[in-house]
């Protein structure tokens, strides 16, 4: 794979877990803990769900 591709596909990652950290965090704050918990875990592994 191309150092271009790699970069796009990291990025990628990095977009995918910002949004399921974010979206983690707005489940916390309507009581959606089991949710919010696995999309913690998600998040820090860089991959969706």
């Amino acid at each position: 794979m191309s150092v271009e591709k790699r970069r796009e596909e990291g990025q990628r990652w990095l977009a995918q877990a910002q949004d399921d950290w974010e979206t983690g965090q707005a489940l916390l704050e309507v009581g959606k803990f089991a949710q919010a918990a696995f999309l913690a875990y998600q998040a820090g592994r860089g991959k969706g769900p």
